[in-house]
C-alpha cells in the first residue's frame, strides 16, 4: 500500500487556491496555510518537517494555533485508536483544534477524510512536490475507506 498512499489521493495546488476551515495535516503545510492567511480549522503536525525536527519558528506558529489540543502517540506507518478518535473529534467539533502526534501524522490524513463532510478539504504536503487538495466526497470516502480496511486486515 506505500506505493498507493505515495501517490497524491487529489490535485497539487498553490497555496493561494486553498480554502479557509479546512484541515491540514502536516507541519509545514499548517505553517504556510496560517502565515498565508489560509486559516484552517484543524491542523495536525509531528513537530518534524520531511524526517527533520521543525524550525523553532514554525513549532512557535503552530504552538499558537487551537484553541483545543489533542495529544496523541502515533508510531510511524501505524494508525492508533486513540489518534484516530482525536482526529475524528477535532473534525466534527468544528472548533479551531490542533493534534500533536508524539510519532508521524502521514496517516492520519485518511482519518481526516472518512471523517470530513462531502464538500469540505483535506490538504497535505507532498514532499518536494507541493500542496494537496483533497476536495471530500463519496468517491474520496471510498477510496480511503478502501485503503483503511486493507490496513485492518493486515494488522
Amino acid at each position: 500500500m506505500k506505493s498507493e498512499l505515495r501517490a497524491p489521493l487529489g490535485r497539487i495546488i498553490k497555496i493561494s487556491h486553498a480554502v479557509n476551515g479546512s484541515v491540514v495535516v502536516g507541519d509545514y503545510s499548517s505553517y504556510l496555510m496560517i502565515t498565508t492567511g489560509k486559516i484552517p480549522r484543524v491542523i495536525i503536525r509531528d513537530n518534524r518537517i520531511k524526517r527533520k525536527r521543525a524550525p523553532d519558528e514554525i513549532k512557535e506558529v503552530l504552538d499558537r494555533f487551537g484553541k483545543y489540543i489533542f495529544m496523541v502517540k502515533n508510531p510511524a506507518s501505524t494508525i492508533t485508536d486513540s489518534a484516530e478518535i482525536a482526529v475524528k473529534l477535532a473534525v466534527e467539533s468544528n472548533k479551531k483544534c490542533r493534534i500533536d502526534v508524539d510519532g508521524e501524522e502521514d496517516l492520519l490524513a485518511l482519518i481526516a477524510i472518512e471523517s470530513s463532510a462531502d464538500g469540505s478539504h483535506v490538504y497535505y504536503g507532498q514532499p518536494n512536490t507541493g500542496l494537496v487538495d483533497v476536495l471530500v466526497n463519496k468517491r474520496t470516502k471510498s477510496f480511503v475507506r478502501g485503503i483503511l480496511k486493507r490496513m485492518e486486515e493486515v494488522s
